[in-house]
């Protein structure tokens, strides 16, 4: 039997250590290695987030690309270079303070009219 599928995001866990810095940079290809076009050439406006979320799914950690309401994003903490696909997150060790346990995360680009889940999985933080 045959499948298709749309979701093209990987599962990929994230280790992080409490009150350290925090820096990510991904750069999201196609399977022939060729860039993602992560954001349309039409597009004028984009977001990106990576949002955590405790066990009752609850968000308790964001970045963004943007400046966010919610007070639990780090705003401005995502840059996204869409002529190669790279995102990078970056953020201060004090600005990263949630208790260690391990979480559920997920990284999502929005546009004008795309929304791309890039990845998801577990983020657990460490401390000591």
């Amino acid at each position: 039997m045959a499948s298709i599928t749309s979701d093209i995001s990987k599962d990929i866990d994230i280790t992080a250590r409490r009150n350290d810095s925090f820096f990510i940079e991904i750069v999201v290809t196609n399977d022939d290695g060729s860039v993602y076009d992560l954001i349309k050439t039409d597009e004028s406006t984009f977001d990106a987030q990576l949002t955590v979320y405790n066990t009752n799914n609850q968000p308790i950690l964001g970045f963004s690309s943007k400046s966010e309401s919610a007070g639990y994003f780090i705003d401005n903490s995502i840059t996204v270079t869409g002529s190669t696909a790279t995102i990078k997150i970056e953020a201060a060790g004090s600005a990263f303070n949630i208790m260690k346990s391990t979480y559920k995360y997920k990284l999502v680009v929005t546009g004008d009219t795309e929304v791309n889940t890039l990845m998801s999985g577990k983020f657990k933080v460490i401390d000591l």
